[in-house]
């Protein structure tokens, strides 16, 4: 079985334990890149295209110039794999317990934290993940400039 490339970021909220969350991206695969990087309401039109216009103004108010960690993870099936890691719920509370988004909200906030941003509420969920390789290749581009192709 080949090795993919899954893209992760780690979102404003949890910039303070960026080096934590790290380390258990790590025990998923192979971290190959790694970028600090400032959204732009283009990259956040591109990683998240299927928002409704009234969440897709929230997204701004919370993401936008807001510095995020950007790491490229190679590995096996890597792109499930990371999804198990971070979760698959973007309520971190309905994420197992193991997984990265549960942790963060025990550790961050001690329970999961609802932003007003405009008039929507925003979860913080602390680690974005992409979910498809269609995703991974859109998202390097948009916030890295990198051409991705299978390996």
């Amino acid at each position: 079985m080949e090795n993919q490339t899954t893209i992760v970021f780690i979102k404003p909220e949890a910039m303070s334990i960026a080096p934590k969350i790290k380390n258990y991206l790590a025990r998923a695969g192979q971290i190959i890149h790694e970028q600090e990087v400032t959204l732009t309401k283009e990259m956040i039109d591109v990683i998240y295209p299927h928002l409704s216009p009234f969440i897709r103004t929230a997204t701004y108010t919370h993401l936008e110039n807001q510095k995020v960690m950007v790491y490229l993870i190679e590995g096996q099936l890597i792109i499930e794999t990371i999804l198990d890691f971070v979760g698959r719920n973007t309520d971190p509370m309905e994420c197992s317990n193991h997984t990265i988004r549960r942790w963060c909200a025990n550790v961050i906030h001690r329970e999961p934290e609802l932003l007003l941003c405009g008039t929507a509420f925003y979860y913080q969920n602390y680690v974005h993940r992409a979910q498809t390789w269609y995703e991974v290749v859109r998202q390097a581009k948009a916030l890295l400039n990198m051409e991705l192709t299978e390996h």
